[in-house]
């Protein structure tokens, strides 16, 4: 078929679209047509998702959509035709019919026409999250009623197919959530469910600032309370307006001396109540200097994974205003930033290869001296945890060995979840020039004026994965024993210090995460050694993942053994910064305890860019909106109000 011809039918086609004359559009398809849009465990709740054969099965896909949502505009962005194929990205007005809620979706879709001029291939790629809304505004609801209720398998069934199990209940005081509901009634098989389905035990009452385990005291139910500490909650948690002050003060205050008894022998104290509210106390805000580390405030911003480059995969004005809205934190620690082709794990992320990615970076580092803030860059190879859509010429990622991920998901250059490939395994001799890809990244981070960098080792991406001997299966030097899977970490790391002076470089570690499928047979004899030789390099300092940690969300599913900054004090004397999902009270409370000497925050400053100003006045936070993460926008990036705009 011809171009123009092909042109002329698709514009009058989608020309129907905007009418919403579905009849038009349907039969503009050929009878056996293939609709495809991708599904994944995010968007599960959308029924329509998915592949789809045939003209009757789009128009049921319709149908249900016109159940949940009405057209109001919809315009064509970008037009492409050639031959009989065509891509398009549109721009679609549409209001959820259960909230009246107006939202806008831009999508990418690629369309084939048979020789009849109908449409024989379909598929559709958009973000799914205000339709995702629109399909979860009433399992919402319908999931706080059963918790309230004490129904448990309605509660299960509600999970199962896309209820938001953070979600608060807007018709109560403080916005509870599910699980602060079950805490509060002392349900334990319900709280149980709850956190094995990913609820967070971290939340607050909006109102009073109330932790789960503050609501678990007023029940009684020392089952719940044992519960909640055993999956992590701080037993020394301050509520925001100090009445109660902590979950003991609470329990005592309701008489259940059993639950008291529970919580001091955690480790709760009853003398938290002076001075955590005042600014000059709070060690969280006091100047840090060791070496030639010098930071205004003992914050920092945690390396996150935003997903906003552009298709250069390099930093732009976009990125550069979103550091610099958070340049008050004590030091920046940038997104992992690709140090190679081959190293890209996710589509539109940076990197730091290409003149066009270092000029990228200067945007981004002089918008955030201009503030007078600080930014390290990190380095980042995602080794295995690749797919060949976003490798050079479709190539395998490669590994240190021939074993893919079996838990997780590999995200395609299109955005489609699919299983890990099986990674091919490098060449000894392939090793050295790994090594110089981060050497030279290295320099291209001192020409992009960042203040230092950090090398990435954790979370199961390419140096994690030769440390860790269930990725790594090597025989020659670089596997086998603890040292032999160390060295390419070792060698990385003198490399990048050559470069940049040890104390403008920083490493980070997750020696207890299994975050795409990492695991070792021994891993506190590994990490005490891996940490015992960077003891020794002198190092602007170590980067801690706490054992509650699993990629971007918290990990309540496991008890695993504790491999966080509490047990590497004692082997590491320079600077140690933990990361954990910590708030304003736990993050000053390992201070205090003298276990790190700065706190990484990475939610709360995504959803509070002036997090510092708001923990020193102690001032209610912006809620984060997980579905804007990554991917997308300057929606849920650069829209988050600062402290004067939203009181």
């Amino acid at each position: 078929m011809e171009t123009e011809q092909a042109a002329k039918i698709l514009k009058q086609w989608f020309e129907s679209w905007s009418k919403d004359d579905i009849e038009t559009v349907i039969n503009g398809l050929s009878e056996n047509v293939i609709f495809y849009a991708p599904q994944n465990e995010h968007n599960k709740a959308i029924p329509y998702l998915g592949k789809k054969v045939g003209r009757q099965a789009v128009k049921e896909v319709f149908a249900v959509r016109a159940q949940t949502t009405k057209l109001l505009n919809y315009e064509l962005l970008e037009f492409i035709v050639e031959g009989n194929k065509a891509c398009i990205i549109s721009r679609t007005q549409e209001i959820c019919k259960q909230t009246e809620q107006i939202f806008e979706i831009e999508d990418a879709q690629f369309i084939v026409l048979d020789e009849e001029g109908k449409i024989s291939s379909w598929s559709f790629y958009f973000d799914p999250n205000p339709e995702v809304a629109a399909f979860t505004a009433n399992l919402d609801t319908e999931l706080i009623q059963a918790v309230q209720n004490n129904q448990l398998s309605v509660v299960q069934s509600l999970l199962a197919i896309g209820a938001n199990v953070n979600i608060r209940d807007r018709n109560a005081k403080g916005h509870l959530t599910p699980l602060m509901i079950a805490a509060q009634q002392g349900n334990t098989e319900m709280v149980k469910l709850l956190l094995d389905s990913g609820a967070d035990p971290y939340m607050l009452d909006s109102d009073s600032g109330d932790s789960v385990l503050h609501q678990a005291c007023t029940s009684g139910s020392t089952e719940v309370i044992q519960l909640l500490i055993e999956t992590g909650a701080f037993v020394n948690v301050l509520s925001a307006t100090g009445n109660p002050a902590t979950p003991l003060h609470n329990a005592l205050r309701h008489g259940h001396l059993a639950c008291a008894e529970v919580l001091v022998h955690a480790g709760a104290e009853l003398n938290l109540t002076e001075g955590i509210g005042q600014m000059d106390s709070l060690k969280l805000l006091q100047p840090f200097k060791r070496g030639n580390l010098e930071l205004p405030n003992r914050m920092v911003m945690a390396p996150l994974t935003r997903r906003r480059a552009d298709y250069h995969l390099a930093s732009t004005p976009l990125n550069a205003l979103y550091y610099a809205q958070r340049a008050s934190a004590g030091l920046i620690i940038s997104e992992a930033t690709q140090i190679s082709p081959q190293g890209t794990s996710l589509p539109r992320t940076p990197g730091i290869y290409s003149p066009e990615q270092i000029a990228g970076w200067q945007l981004v580092t002089q918008a955030v001296h201009e503030r007078g803030g600080r930014i390290f860059l990190q380095l980042w190879h995602g080794g295995r945890c690749s797919h060949p859509s976003l490798q050079p010429q479709g190539a395998l990622p490669v590994a240190p060995s021939a074993i893919a991920p079996n838990e997780e998901k590999a995200l395609t250059a299109t955005e489609e979840e699919v299983n890990f490939v099986v990674p091919r395994a490098l060449l000894t001799s392939e090793i050295p020039g790994i090594i110089n890809q981060y050497r030279q990244a290295a320099k291209n981070a001192m020409l992009s004026e960042a203040d230092g960098v950090e090398i990435h080792g954790a979370s199961g991406y390419l140096l994690d994965q030769f440390l860790q001997d269930n990725s790594n299966q090597r025989t020659d030097a670089y596997g086998g024993s603890i040292e032999n899977r160390a060295r390419l970490l070792m060698e990385v790391t003198a490399a990048v210090i050559e470069v940049w002076g040890s104390d403008r470089v920083g490493v980070r570690l997750s020696p207890s995460s299994t975050f795409q499928d990492m695991n070792d047979s021994n891993p506190e004899a590994l990490f005490n050694y891996v940490v015992t030789q960077l003891n020794s390099l002198n190092l602007a300092y170590l980067h801690i993942v706490e054992p509650r940690i699993k990629g971007s969300h918290d990990d309540f599913s496991v008890k695993k053994i504790e491999l966080g900054v509490q047990h590497f004090r004692p082997l590491y004397q320079g600077t140690l910064i933990t990361a954990g999902g910590y708030t304003r009270e736990t993050g000053e409370a390992i201070l205090a305890q003298g276990d790190a000497d700065l706190v990484a925050y990475g939610r709360l400053f995504i959803a509070n860019p002036d997090l510092p100003k708001r923990f020193a006045v102690n001032a209610k936070l912006n809620l984060y909106d997980r579905s804007t993460f990554t991917g997308g926008n300057e929606r849920g990036y650069l829209d988050y109000p600062f402290l004067e705009k939203s009181e």
